[in-house]
């Protein structure tokens, strides 16, 4: 899928065409960008506006917010090059934002290129993007596809340029939380799938051409924790403080919630092994519960309906685990740095003061 099969599909939603303004952001080296630009408006150039814009830096959260500026509709719909917009994809959330004068944007998931339901794409896309398929509820993040009323957006600031591809991951959600923050809503409607150009699966027969070692480390748990703990670290955990920075105080209390979960256990278990063990069984129960209530994971099996949120629990409480480790690394540095630059400037031979000759 490219950026022509996204604007082909533009070009068949059921909305108003006289209304639509398609405006495409690409990087100044980004060449390809011209020829498909120029197709489209030799085919549709009569029933469409599209306005290229150029900016200098490969940035998605440059080039989102380049395009939400020269915007001039009340509703502005963000998306990137690589998806295929459902046709109902605005009516809907025209429908969703009439009347509720507290939803700031609609936003929808997407499926894997080539998914029909059966086939199981990557289980990080199944644990967050599939969560939602087939399910209407609010969220704190943003998702692939989002049709925000842009005045509400101008108002709560636009996505942060300094996250989001190629520099950091986050901006989605800080976005989100900041709506949340100043009171409004995100509503995501996963009855409409639109989709994304990722890989469903990779065959069995594809899997024994690849390198065989890479493969044994991709399914092996510890190598999967070690690599997303050292990405995290090295990239990420900066920007969940960002995040944490923007959230309104529920959401700031629950990752607390979440840095508390290893100490209650280990004190648990240093008092009786079976509360350390009730304590997991109730922390199961609530985030099944939930997504139950919430119809979390609807296209799955009742073994996975009930594992997969615990898993997203356990990530969270890693995740919020590993950014309380980046800060005290950071403290940690930042002190040895202090400790090392006194010490040289206190190794220093004081100099005599005077003119030459002087007594």
């Amino acid at each position: 899928m490219s950026l022509n099969t996204t604007l082909e599909s533009l070009t068949k939603l059921e909305y108003d065409k006289t209304k639509l303004e398609i405006l495409v952001t690409k990087s100044s080296g980004d060449l390809g960008v011209d020829e498909v630009v120029t197709n489209f408006v030799h085919e549709f150039g009569d029933s469409f506006r599209l306005t290229v814009i150029t900016i200098e830096e490969n940035s998605a959260t440059k080039a989102w917010n380049a395009g939400i500026k020269a915007s001039r509709g009340a509703l502005v719909m963000v998306l990137p090059d690589d998806v295929h917009v459902h046709p109902l994809t605005l009516t809907r959330a025209v429908g969703h934002l009439t009347g509720n004068g507290k939803l700031a944007a609609v936003t929808y998931p997407a499926v894997p290129e080539g998914f029909n339901g059966t086939n199981r794409p990557s289980l990080l896309y199944r644990l967050h993007q599939l969560r939602f398929d087939q399910t209407v509820t609010t969220v704190r993040a943003v998702s692939v596809v989002t049709v925000y009323r842009r005045d509400y957006l101008t108002l709560v600031g636009l996505y942060r340029e300094d996250m989001g591809p190629p520099l950091s991951i986050h901006e989605d959600w800080e976005l989100g939380s900041r709506i949340c923050r100043h009171g409004y809503k995100i509503l995501i409607d996963g009855t409409l799938r639109q989709v994304h150009s990722v890989p469903v699966e990779v065959s069995s027969q594809e899997n024994k051409s690849k390198n065989e070692s890479q493969s044994k480390n991709q399914s092996n748990a510890l190598y999967v924790l070690k690599s997303y703990s050292s990405a995290y670290m090295r990239r990420d955990a900066s920007s969940f403080w960002e995040v944490l920075k923007s959230s309104p105080i529920e959401q700031i209390l629950e990752y607390l919630g979440y840095a508390l979960v290893p100490l209650t256990i280990l004190l648990l278990v240093t008092t009786n092994v079976l509360f350390a063990f009730f304590f997991l069984v109730a922390l199961f129960l609530v985030a099944a519960t939930t997504a139950l209530v919430k119809g979390y994971y609807r296209l799955f099996g009742w073994w996975e309906r009930l594992a997969y949120p615990f898993v997203i629990l356990s990530i969270r409480v890693f995740r919020t685990i590993l950014a309380f480790a980046f800060v005290v690394l950071k403290a940690r540095n930042f002190i040895n740095f202090r400790r090392v630059f006194g010490r040289r400037v206190s190794d220093e031979k004081p100099r005599l003061s005077g003119a030459p000759g002087s007594s």
